[in-house]
């Protein structure tokens, strides 16, 4: 009900039960665990199973934000192959991870905005950046940056400048950490 009140008009009677959360089992590699723990917490971007439609423009548009902001970068594959050329210095590629386990290492978590990756990052206490492509991931987008947790949704022709933008607010921007802090213990408590 924090990340979504429900709205009065709805008429049924189902009780809130969260998001489904299957993906959280598992550990962190050790390469993973070096990188968050060798400096400042990390931002990590990834996609999952949304396809982004010039994988390689937005591999070199995050590489080049990470560098201008000077920021530290964990980019995910995804099923879109983020990462596939062009990644050196502060980022490290990787594959499918155990959000549960790596989101609190972060200083944020930029994403498409789908349900499971919004309450796992709110579960952290981390802010986030959503770009959403289809479906209910503008709403997710509309509904973080209201509720403090994140900046305007980016959507649009994405490239390193905004993105640049938003990694500066994930990193920066107090209000936005301090909120997805407050909000956290009220997210994790639909879970146990």
């Amino acid at each position: 009900p924090t990340l979504s009140a429900p709205d009065p008009e709805w008429r049924h009677p189902y009780s809130y039960t969260g998001a489904i959360d299957i993906a959280s089992e598992g550990e962190l590699p050790d390469e993973v665990v070096r990188f968050a723990q060798a400096g400042p917490p990390p931002i990590y971007m990834g996609f999952g199973s949304v396809s982004i439609k010039h994988p390689e423009r937005m591999t070199e548009a995050a590489v080049r934000a990470a560098r201008e902001v000077g920021c530290r970068l964990l980019l995910a594959r995804g099923w879109t192959g983020l990462g596939r050329r062009g990644v050196s210095g502060e980022v490290l590629c990787v594959g499918e991870l155990p959000h549960a386990q790596l989101f609190p290492y972060l200083a944020g978590v930029v994403h498409a905005g789908g349900s499971g990756t919004v309450h796992t990052a709110a579960r952290a206490g981390v802010p986030q950046v959503i770009l959403p492509q289809f479906a209910d991931q503008f709403y997710w987008g509309h509904r973080l940056h209201r509720l403090g947790v994140a900046p305007a949704a980016l959507t649009g022709r994405v490239g390193w400048r905004r993105l640049a933008g938003s990694f500066r607010a994930l990193l920066y921007d107090r209000s936005l950490s301090q909120r997805a802090r407050e909000i956290s213990p009220e997210t994790r408590s639909m879970n146990t």
